[in-house]
């Protein structure tokens, strides 16, 4: 099997960090402008840590929805985390979608 921990703890990382911030949303809380240098420094490891072609090369993996992931983040942050009503259910959904891929994904990979 080629995927490995820390690919495995970088995707686990940003997905938790997007559904925390999908919650802090819903909840009516904002980003402070000094926070958005900390969750660019996620995207950053995510970017420098999680081998992209280890996971298209590994049998089982839907890289597509971790791409998904990636680019979901890579949008609420560009948008400092100002997200419509309407964005924030395609975070939701894109987010229920993720978790069953993966959880399949996973059982596949065991």
């Amino acid at each position: 099997m080629l995927y490995n921990e820390e690919n495995v703890l970088c995707i686990n990382e940003l997905r938790s960090t997007v559904g925390e911030m999908l919650n802090q949303l819903y909840e009516g809380n904002h980003v402070k402008q000094e926070e958005l240098e900390d969750f660019k420094a996620v995207l950053n490891a995510f970017d420098k840590h999680v081998d992209r072609n280890l996971l298209l090369n590994t049998p089982g993996l839907d890289v597509a929805y971790i791409n998904g992931l990636r680019h979901t983040f890579a949008v609420m942050l560009e948008k400092a985390f100002e997200l419509s009503p309407r964005q924030l259910e395609e975070v939701e959904t894109f987010l229920r979608q993720y978790d069953q891929v993966m959880q399949n994904c996973t059982h596949q990979l065991h």
